[in-house]
C-alpha cells in the first residue's frame, strides 16, 4: 500500500540508482542547539543565566543554495512537412525499449475554415500523429493507412476527426501503462465535445464530476482512447469527467500510489493554475484540484500555463514538471522547474527559469511551451520536448510558424547544490539500500567536493540533530566535471547497507556545484 505521509518521519529509505537534487529532501535543514560555557546542552525549558548560553547548531547547511541550471535549445526536431500539417506541436515522447516514439498535435490547413472543416470547427478538429526514431532526433513519420487526407491514405495520424468520433480532439497526450492489459498498454486523455444533453445529464446524476464552467461552456468533457500498440487507438464514447482543461493534460500510472494521476489546466481567480486528480479507475474521475497556483516569483501579471509532469529518469521516487510561465504583460512565456517527492504536494526550484524564448526571428522566438517526455538522449544528456513559435502568444496565427526542439542538460544536471566559496550541507538519517556511491559533480579549478559518511552512537533518537554522531567514512576530494565520479574512502570503508542502521552523509563543496548523488549494490 502506498505510504499515506511519506517522508514524516526519519530515518529515510534510499534505494539503488541516481538521486538528483530538484528539492530539498537531501538537505537538511539543522537543529537549533544551546550550550552552557562547559559545552554541555541546555534543554530550552531549563533555567539558566543567558550571558552563559552559546549557539551550538547542528547540521544547518551553510554556503550552499539550490539552483535550476539553464537548458541549452537543440535544433528543430519536428516541423511541418506533411499537407495534413499546417502547424505541429505538443509532442509527447517516450522511449520504449530501444526505440523513441513520439504522439504530436498536428492542425490541418483547414482548421480555421468553418466551411471546410465541417462539423469539426478549429477547437476540436485536429489530428494525433505518430513518428518513431532510434536517436531522438531524425524521426520518420510513418505511412500508417489508418486516415485519408483529401484522398491520401499514406497518413500518419492515428487519433482524431473520424477516428476521435463526435467529441474531436484536444489538448491530448499519451503514456504507458505498466500494469494495463495487453489490448490497453498504451492511454491517451483529451478535452472532446460533449452534447449539451450530456453535461445537463451529468449535472442532474453526478454534480460533483461536473466544473462549474460548465455553465459557460456546456459542450466540453474529458474523453479517453486506448490502444495495445499506440497506433490503433479505441476511443471511450462517454466522458469520463465533465472537466474544461484546453490545453496540455498528462496522465501517468503511479506504482507508489497504485493510481492514475492526471494533471490538467485549472483557473483560480482568473489566472491559469495546474490542477491535479487521481482515481484507481481510468474510465472514472473526480473534479481536479489545486497542484501550482502561485508563480516562482509571486507576480500578479503571470499564468502558470502548461505542466509538463514527468517522473525521472532512473528515479520513480522523483517527480518533476516544467510549466510554462505566461507573462501577459508581454504576451510571452518562458520555462520553469517544479519538483515533488510524493507526486501530490510540489515546490518550485529556484534559480530559473530553465528554458526563455530564442532570438527575435527564430522558431522559438515569441513562445515556448514545455511538452510530456524527459528522456535520456546520445552524448550523456537529458532533454524535454518544448514547443515553440515565432509570435507572442495571443498574437494572431493564421502566419505563425512552429516547430519543437529539446530543451537539454548534461545526465541529471537539471538542477544542483551550488556553494560560489565554501559551503556544506548534511542529510537527514538516511537508510542506504547500496554500499557504493558516486557523485555528478563539477568544479572550479581550485575547488572539490568532500563527503563524510557519519552514524549515530547507539541509542540514537531519529530526531534529526539529536545524538552524538561518529565518522564511520571521510572521502577523498573530487575535482573537475564527472557525471558519476565514484567516492574514494581514506580508510577503505565502504557505506553501511540499510540492515546496519540510518547513515548522515555530510557534503564540503568549495567553488562547486552537486548535482546528485548514486548508490550502487
Amino acid at each position: 500500500m502506498p505510504d499515506p505521509l511519506p517522508g514524516r518521519s526519519p530515518p529515510f529509505e534510499v534505494g539503488v540508482g541516481v538521486h538528483p537534487f530538484l528539492d530539498h529532501r537531501f538537505i537538511h535543514a539543522g537543529q537549533p542547539r544551546w550550550v552552557g560555557t562547559d559545552g554541555a546542552p541546555i534543554h530550552y525549558w531549563e533555567s539558566t543565566d543567558p550571558a552563559q548560553v552559546r549557539a551550538a547548531h547542528a547540521s544547518v547547511p551553510r554556503g550552499v543554495q539550490l539552483r535550476v541550471q539553464p537548458a541549452e535549445r537543440t535544433a528543430p526536431f519536428l516541423d511541418s512537412t506533411e499537407p495534413w500539417e499546417h502547424l505541429t506541436g505538443g509532442p509527447t515522447i517516450i522511449r520504449d525499449g530501444g526505440l523513441y516514439r513520439m504522439w504530436y498535435h498536428a492542425l490541418p490547413p483547414d482548421h480555421w475554415d468553418q466551411t471546410a472543416a465541417g462539423r469539426w470547427g478549429p477547437d476540436f478538429g485536429g489530428f494525433l500523429c505518430y513518428a518513431e526514431s532510434h536517436d531522438g532526433f531524425d524521426w520518420r513519420k510513418p505511412a500508417l493507412g489508418q486516415y485519408q487526407w483529401q484522398g491520401r491514405g499514406d497518413t500518419n495520424v492515428v487519433l482524431g476527426r473520424e477516428l476521435a468520433g463526435a467529441p474531436g480532439l484536444h489538448g491530448e497526450s499519451v503514456f504507458l501503462d505498466p500494469q494495463a492489459p495487453a489490448h490497453e498498454r498504451y492511454k491517451a486523455l483529451y478535452m472532446g465535445r460533449a452534447s449539451p444533453d450530456v453535461v445537463r445529464r451529468w449535472m442532474r446524476e453526478r454534480p460533483a464530476q461536473v466544473d462549474p464552467w460548465s455553465s459557460v461552456y456546456p459542450d466540453r468533457g474529458v474523453f479517453v482512447a486506448v490502444s495495445p500498440d499506440g497506433i490503433r487507438w479505441t476511443p471511450h464514447p462517454d466522458p469520463v469527467v465533465i472537466f474544461i482543461s484546453d490545453t496540455q493534460n498528462v496522465v501517468d500510472w503511479n506504482p507508489q500510489r497504485q493510481s492514475y494521476v492526471w494533471y490538467a489546466r485549472g483557473w483560480a481567480w482568473d489566472r491559469r493554475t495546474i490542477a491535479r486528480a487521481e482515481t484507481r479507475d481510468f474510465f472514472d474521475w473526480p473534479l481536479p484540484t489545486p497542484a501550482l497556483t502561485e508563480p516562482p516569483a509571486g507576480a500578479p501579471v503571470t499564468d502558470i500555463y502548461t505542466n509538463g509532469k514527468v517522473t525521472y529518469p532512473g528515479d520513480p521516487g522523483t517527480h518533476v514538471m516544467f510549466p510554462t510561465l505566461y507573462d501577459r504583460a508581454r504576451d510571452t512565456t518562458s520555462i520553469a522547474v517544479a519538483a515533488s517527492a510524493d507526486d501530490l504536494a510540489w515546490a518550485w526550484v529556484p534559480g530559473g527559469p530553465a528554458l526563455e524564448p530564442g532570438p527575435e526571428g527564430a522558431f522559438d522566438g515569441g513562445c515556448v511551451f514545455a511538452a510530456k517526455g524527459l528522456v535520456e538522449l546520445p552524448g550523456h544528456r537529458i532533454g524535454v520536448p518544448y514547443s515553440g513559435n515565432d509570435l507572442p502568444h495571443k498574437f494572431p496565427r493564421r502566419t505563425l510558424r512552429a516547430a519543437s526542439a529539446y530543451a537539454v542538460w548534461p545526465r541529471g544536471r537539471i538542477a544542483g547544490v551550488t556553494a560560489s566559496s565554501d559551503g556544506e550541507f548534511a542529510t537527514p538519517p538516511l537508510l542506504l539500500h547500496g554500499c557504493g556511491l558516486r557523485l555528478d559533480l563539477q568544479t572550479a579549478a581550485d575547488g572539490h567536493v568532500r563527503v563524510t559518511a557519519l552514524e549515530r552512537a547507539p541509542g540514537w533518537t531519529p530526531r534529526p540533530g539529536h545524538g552524538a554522531l561518529t565518522v564511520l567514512a571521510e572521502s577523498q576530494p573530487l575535482h573537475g566535471n564527472h557525471l558519476r565520479a565514484p567516492v574514494s574512502w581514506t580508510n577503505g570503508a565502504a557505506l553501511r547497507p540499510a540492515a546496519h542502521g540510518p547513515i548522515v552523509l555530510r557534503f564540503q563543496l568549495r567553488r562547486a556545484t552537486l548535482y546528485g548523488f548514486e548508490l550502487t549494490a
